[in-house]
């Protein structure tokens, strides 16, 4: 997590933000049981609620990615220093008891008050999914709207 001290005056701040359904937005999975039944699992627990746990994966590999950056979520010190806001709303995300995820949802770029871009996602995960599998999965889409976003990743 960034503060707003350590983020020099001139470095441009992007807030990260995700969204997902409350039912979701828990630290015990939500588990698919059969083709229309699905259960809160507590015995198998994110660390964080879902929407939190992966927002940091996602800005951990944004900041890995591009480093002349600071991602920071909607809740940080500098949030209000940021010019753009990348948003991932997921409407489904659910697993599977022996493995694999499914989710569906869409990702749009805001600048100021303007959205520059929009798409929707959905991708499934043939091991259990970790917020860094998640991250990772969404990855074109990362890179689709940076590109719109006009970050560049450092050496390019």
């Amino acid at each position: 997590m960034t503060t707003a001290g350590a983020v020099p005056e001139r470095t441009q701040v992007v807030r990260v933000a995700v969204s997902v359904p409350q039912a979701l937005d828990r630290r015990a999975l939500t588990v698919r049981v059969d083709a229309v039944r699905y259960t809160i699992d507590d015995r198998y627990q994110w660390s964080l609620p879902f929407g939190a746990e992966v927002e940091e994966a996602l800005r951990t590999r944004l900041a890995a990615r591009y480093p002349a950056y600071v991602f920071v979520s909607d809740l940080s010190a500098a949030a209000n220093r940021a010019a753009k806001r990348l948003q991932f709303v997921f409407d489904r995300y659910e697993a599977a008891r022996k493995g694999g995820a499914v989710a569906h949802g869409y990702c749009s770029l805001r600048a100021g008050n303007q959205t520059v871009w929009t798409r929707p996602f959905a991708f499934h995960t043939e091991a259990e999914a970790t917020p860094e599998g998640i991250a990772q999965a969404l990855q074109s889409l990362l890179d689709e709207v940076l590109s719109v976003c006009v970050l560049e990743p450092e050496g390019r």
